[in-house]
């Protein structure tokens, strides 16, 4: 179900941190979405109703939308204008993605572990366990699934990405150095990464860890804009897009944490609003004008 977004006055507001910042002109929303900013040209909706801590989002290769409820241990799937479950009994779920052989794959941070989830019966089959803190997903070119995790969080340089091989199982350290590392995606033969532990998005690659960009307030979600840019969310309650040549947008403000960020198959922007651990947020759509 999507819930319509209008506009009323008009706002400003700019990014902060590495990059060049820009200013943008933006609406005020005060209806279902709540009062929230958006850049000129963005609409909002609301998919379904409220989840329990909801913390990722992904949009299925036949258009499906699902999304992790990290506060209910469960996946759920939309379904008109309700959010249907897929599994449940899972140990706080955080990433979602779809397998190439088209189960779910989630990371389920307080079980350590990564499992595949069948989505015609909701059979749980885990993958790999022993990883730690796990929170969010990403596939790289060739399957492979890269899997955030933590084990103390303020404990510096602890934060690992595994890489996990799909057919065994195994996991090796594709990236140490990290604090908590959250939302991530594979960018060639490098991985860009959300620190939450010290704000920032760090890429690495050829063994090298590089901050690309800061000025955030505990970052949670990631993901890649297709044409070299990327959208960050903080706790902040913003999601901004840093374009390749580094200008900011702020696309949404106002909202709680935005976890897991993807674009469904019509290329709109879908962002999990996770507001606090038991609480229920949101799952929002972003159309139109997006940066």
């Amino acid at each position: 179900m999507l819930i319509g977004c209008g506009t009323a006055a008009g706002a400003s507001d700019s990014g902060t941190g590495t990059g060049t910042d820009a200013g943008l002109d933006a609406h005020v929303v005060v209806n279902r979405c709540g009062a929230v900013t958006l850049a000129e040209g963005v609409g909002c909706a609301v998919l379904g109703g409220p989840l329990v801590a909801p913390r990722d989002v992904w949009a299925l290769r036949d258009g499906t939308i699902v999304a992790s409820e990290m506060g209910a241990g469960r996946i759920v799937r939309l379904e008109g204008e309700a959010w249907i479950p897929v599994v449940e009994g899972l140990s706080a779920p955080i990433g979602v993605r779809e397998a190439p052989d088209g189960r779910l794959v989630v990371a389920e941070e307080s079980a350590h572990a990564i499992a595949r989830i069948d989505r015609t019966t909701g059979a749980r089959t885990e993958l790999a366990g022993g990883l730690g803190n796990v929170t969010y997903l990403a596939l790289d070119a060739g399957g492979a699934i890269l899997v955030s995790s933590f084990g103390i969080p303020g404990a510096a340089g602890t934060g690992i990405v595994h890489r996990v091989e799909p057919g065994t199982g195994a996991a090796t350290a594709a990236i140490t150095g990290l604090d908590v590392p959250e939302g991530l995606f594979a960018d060639g033969d490098a991985i860009v990464v959300a620190d939450w532990g010290i704000s920032e998005i760090r890429r690495a690659e050829d063994g090298t860890l590089t901050t690309i960009a800061d000025g955030f307030d505990r970052v949670y979600g990631l993901a890649p804009d297709g044409a070299g840019g990327y959208y960050v969310g903080d706790h902040a309650g913003r999601v901004v897009h840093i374009a390749a040549a580094g200008a900011r947008t702020v696309v949404i403000d106002g909202i709680g944490r935005p976890g897991g960020i993807a674009h469904d198959r019509d290329g709109a922007l879908l962002v999990a609003e996770f507001v606090d651990f038991g609480a229920p947020g949101r799952v929002l759509r972003l159309d139109g004008a997006i940066p």
